[in-house]
């Protein structure tokens, strides 16, 4: 969609991506507007902080209360976005494999695989798996995440995450067969990470020794999951 535009406008252009509500947005919205307000309520942003994993900050989701609307709304951005943004834009002939590798990824977002792997796993080649997951990169449903290295060279950045752009549609579509709340953290940690519009988001779990490798220009920083979500509470 993207190389779309940019065909048509010729430079004349700005790219500007919106995303779903960022916590800090949702707990404003709660009357929680600094880091004196989060720490005398933090069963109540505690208890936030859970709605967003569950349920996701789309604006239309955020302030509903009824469980069965959530899900039934979360379906259907789901199926919209699948059959306009990828089926009918990318005219893609084998539905049935592109959307069994996507429910596949959404299932085990945040797990290290590879495009041989995935291939794999859903019944198809490396290359299509590579061509597809192109796609719900380019429609911003799944972000397709490198592991971290100071060349950029594929050999050695063999290895892939994908993060789905809302924790809500990771639970409404997703094969749920365990509480995966580590996961919908790790994966809502990197959504916010990506709200914060860094320059390029990696990961390293070679050593243990952190989650995530953010790139801003010439400097690189370190995020553990842990830590940047109790940070996220005094950045007001």
């Amino acid at each position: 969609m993207n190389n779309e535009y940019s065909t048509l406008l010729s430079g004349r252009y700005l790219e500007e991506k919106v995303f779903p509500y960022s916590l800090a947005e949702i707990l404003s919205h709660h009357n929680i507007n600094s880091y004196f307000d989060a720490a005398s309520q933090t069963s109540k942003v505690l208890r936030l902080l859970d709605n967003c994993l569950e349920w996701g900050c789309f604006p239309e989701i955020a302030p509903l209360e009824n469980t069965d609307i959530k899900s039934n709304l979360l379906k259907s951005y789901f199926d919209s976005i699948i059959m306009k943004d990828c089926i009918s834009r990318y005219q893609i002939g084998d539905v049935a494999t592109f959307k069994k590798l996507l429910l596949y990824s959404v299932s085990n977002a945040g797990s290290v695989c590879s495009y041989k792997s995935l291939g794999k796993a859903t019944g198809t080649n490396e290359n299509t798996t590579k061509k597809y997951i192109s796609i719900l990169n380019d429609s911003h449903i799944v972000a397709d995440v490198s592991n971290f290295a100071f060349t950029i060279k594929e050999n050695v950045r063999n290895s892939h995450k994908l993060y789905v752009v809302d924790t809500g549609l990771t639970n409404a579509v997703s094969y749920r067969f365990w509480n995966n709340k580590a996961k919908l953290l790790e994966n809502f940690v990197f959504n916010e990470l990506q709200k914060k519009k860094c320059e390029e988001i990696t990961f390293a779990n070679n050593n243990g020794e952190c989650d995530f490798v953010v790139k801003n220009k010439f400097e690189y920083e370190a995020i553990q999951v842990i830590s940047f979500t109790a940070s996220l509470f005094s950045r007001f």
